[in-house]
């Protein structure tokens, strides 16, 4: 259980403490869960916090997070959009840097939900995540090159259209 100091810590933006906090999740497992317990807390600024750190882990140690996916795509469906947004970018590091263990939870399935009704935020971090798995397994990608190429045809977000495009490049390099 994370203390008073700690929960009010994480729930400032500019906070000069930020990186304590990263790094005693890195080399802390105790405090590594309870950060990912905190994504259930009913605070939503607090679940910002954690969901920032979670970011920043996720970045430089993937395998740390490989027992928490399934706890992390459930917070797919949270209702604030900052802490949504982090959990897809800390989806998104996982699906990089442990690519073979994240597909092994299912996670493609319920990440790719957000391509189809995420915001444009969450649409490119969907594709994103597509184009890393691609060297790792093509096989399950491949089964959304049509989604791909629809949204690289004619959605309305330049960004968006570019990254289905060069997902799609990269999955032809391994078809």
């Amino acid at each position: 259980m994370l203390d008073k100091e700690t929960i009010s810590e994480l729930k400032i933006l500019e906070n000069p403490k930020f990186p304590y906090y990263i790094t005693k999740a890195l080399e802390d497992n105790e405090f590594l869960e309870d950060i990912v317990k905190s994504l259930e807390a009913q605070d939503w600024v607090l679940r910002w916090g954690a969901s920032r750190v979670l970011v920043q882990v996720s970045k430089r140690k993937p395998e740390l997070l490989k027992d928490y996916i399934p706890i992390l795509l459930s917070q797919l469906d949270e209702k604030k959009r900052n802490v949504r947004n982090n959990i897809a970018q800390t989806l998104l590091h996982l699906s990089k840097g442990i690519p073979e263990d994240f597909i092994k939870t299912g996670a493609v399935e319920k990440c790719l939900n957000d391509l189809r009704k995420g915001d444009d935020f969450e649409k490119y971090d969907a594709i994103k995540m597509l184009e890393y798995l691609t060297p790792a397994e093509p096989e399950v990608v491949k089964e959304h090159l049509k989604e791909l190429e629809k949204i690289a045809g004619e959605y309305d977000n330049p960004v968006v259209r570019g990254e289905a495009e060069r997902a799609m490049k990269v999955l032809k390099k391994y078809m």
